[in-house]
This record gives C-alpha cells, structure tokens and sequence, in this order.
C-alpha cells in the first residue's frame, strides 16, 4: 500500500519513519499543489492530510471523499492540534497496522 502525507513538516517527517511518501507544505497553495500532484499518481492508495490543510481545502477534501474511491482521504491531527488526539504511534498503527 502506498501512502502519501500533506502536512506541516514535524508530521510528515513522522510518517518518513514508517515508509510513507510525503511533503510538508507551509501555505494553502502549496497544499492544492501537492494535492493535485498526489491524486494524479495512481500508486497512491492512501492520502493522509493534517487538518489544518484539509480546512483549507475543505471543498475538495469533501467532493474527493464522496466522489473518489483511491485513493482514500484521511485526515489527522497536525502539530498544531491542541491537544493531540492521538499519539503518532496509535495513528501509524491505525493507518497502516505498524506499531512504531
């Protein structure tokens, strides 16, 4: 399964430790830009994105979930959640079943 992450740069790098492919983004258009990049990849199954940036997006977040079957859109917690809901251990094991 091949897994891409949008988010802010702490978040990415997490993901890095556990094999998915990702980029960190610091504005609104750079998130629409890798977006659009990963959905044109058709080895991406899995698409986590921060929820700071699928605010953001909010639109298309929503038409990708209800319109599109891969890849699949989940959004998770960023750094910059107060307080965390999860730990990045439990979301990694939740998302792909690797307890780091």
């Amino acid at each position: 399964m091949s897994i891409f992450v949008i988010g802010d740069r702490d978040t990415v790098l997490g993901f890095r430790l556990v094999g998915a492919h990702g980029t960190p983004v610091k504005d609104k258009e750079a998130a629409s830009a890798e977006l659009e990049k990963a959905l044109q990849n058709e080895d991406i199954q899995l698409l986590l994105i921060t929820r700071e940036w699928s605010d953001a997006l909010r639109e298309r977040i929503d038409r990708l979930k209800m319109d599109r079957l891969q890849p699949i859109v989940m959004e998770i917690p960023g750094k910059s959640v107060e307080p965390p809901e999860r730990s990045l251990n439990q979301l990694v094991r939740r998302a792909i079943g690797i307890n780091i």
